[in-house]
């Protein structure tokens, strides 16, 4: 079978690991080609051997004919797109078998993933998640085929010593917090952290902040945090110093607009770390829902501050949380869930036929993204008009300036 990924950029997070294990398990008995639809300013050190799409064209129509052709040229049997609404949005002219990865079903700015998935419905013949709730949503929302994908934690994370959790913290003694993620402000929300940090240290909440990473908000942070005394900014770390340094933490703290299942908190939780963490839709909520951590409504910085001073409040509870991180990721996370899994999924594969549903790049109407605003709306309206039924009025809104897909 010549199987061909798809990610939207090689940059560092659950999305790019997830890629690269899918890869390094398919290509035992599999031609697989791993195609970037974008560069990023920070490459995943992963990502050399992978074909990146080099397209001088300005407008849609122009890239994703580049793109199309470029995924083309390698004949492909089955393409299987891990992240992005672009490599969503070619599945509309592939003539072949095409498999979408969902990590994350939170309407964000845009409501491009559930929306995109309704009507692009007709060009998929299967869907993976990494958690079971984002796994049935996306069923009711594709009537598809669906298959669970966890993650595969490499050996470091898994065969070191065991993590032992301290019975007691002293009272003067801060707790260790560690922010991990992409320094940026879209999705990580990376600019809230110095009104966060001051708002905890004026409540009198003894941490000790580790920022890993790096990106766009990293010279901001530099600026507003480099002569706080609790603040260590470690910049971009590897895999390997990250492992070594979680265990020495106490809590991992996360105010992302949305996320899916982030593999640092799989790491975290692997490695004893409580998780204070927005509650948001898809692997977040389900895993913290269990145990581990707190999940709080981040809409400002002030929310998410008042959240991680609550849950420091006392220290018994955060060593609760932590021993139940560390027993949840063994019964969740466990390398042997993905040894079970990927096997089921190749041979799910295996079966799927092209469903002959396919657009002509030539004359196909562009898909429009709605905002999210617009389209809360709208849905208010639908449910009011009952000239309309719901499918019947999204596909009249997403089609307005041309007609939907």
């Amino acid at each position: 079978m010549r199987l061909v990924l798809l990610a939207h950029a090689p940059v560092r997070g659950g999305s790019t690991d997830l890629l690269f294990q899918a890869r390094d398990y398919f290509q035992r008995a599999h031609q697989v080609t791993v195609i970037f639809g974008q560069g990023t300013d920070q490459p995943d050190p992963r990502a050399a051997d992978a074909v990146l799409l080099q397209t001088h064209a300005k407008n849609w129509r122009g890239v994703l004919r580049d793109y199309l052709a470029l995924v083309e040229s390698h004949r492909p049997d089955l393409v299987y797109a891990i992240s992005g609404p672009r490599e969503l949005d070619l599945f509309r002219f592939l003539r072949c078998v095409r498999v979408r990865h969902v990590s994350s079903l939170e309407q964000h700015g845009f409501a491009d993933i559930p929306f995109w998935l309704t009507e692009n419905r007709a060009f998929i013949e299967a869907c993976t998640a990494n958690s079971p709730d984002a796994l049935d949503q996306v069923h009711r929302l594709t009537g598809r085929p669906t298959f669970l994908l966890p993650y595969r934690l490499p050996a470091i994370a898994t065969s070191r010593a065991p993590v032992v959790i301290p019975e007691s913290i002293a009272a003067n003694q801060p707790l260790e917090v560690v922010f991990v993620g992409r320094l940026e402000r879209f999705q990580k929300r990376a600019h809230w952290l110095p009104e966060i940090i001051r708002r905890c240290a004026r409540a009198g909440a003894p941490l000790h902040w580790h920022i890993y990473g790096d990106g766009p908000e990293a010279p901001f942070l530099r600026a507003k945090l480099a002569a706080a005394p609790n603040v260590t900014l470690h910049g971009w770390t590897s895999r390997e110093q990250l492992y070594r340094a979680l265990p020495h933490h106490d809590l991992m703290f996360f105010c992302s607009r949305w996320e899916g299942l982030p593999i640092a908190l799989v790491e975290g939780m692997r490695c004893g770390l409580a998780t204070v963490a927005p509650d948001i839709p898809a692997g977040m909520h389900w895993t913290l829902t269990q145990g581990g951590g707190w999940l709080y409504r981040a809409d400002s910085p002030r929310a998410a501050a008042h959240a991680l001073i609550e849950a420091v409040r006392d220290r018994s509870v955060v060593r609760q949380k932590r021993r139940e991180a560390l027993r949840l990721s063994a019964d969740l996370f466990s390398p042997s869930l993905a040894d079970e899994f990927y096997p089921k999924l190749e041979t799910a594969l295996r079966t799927l036929k092209f469903n002959g549903h396919a657009l002509d790049l030539a004359t196909a109407p562009k898909f429009r993204a709605v905002p999210l605003a617009g389209y809360a709306r709208r849905l208010r309206y639908a449910a009011e008009s009952a000239a309309h039924s719901p499918g019947r009025f999204l596909k009249r809104v997403a089609g307005r300036g041309g007609k939907s897909t």
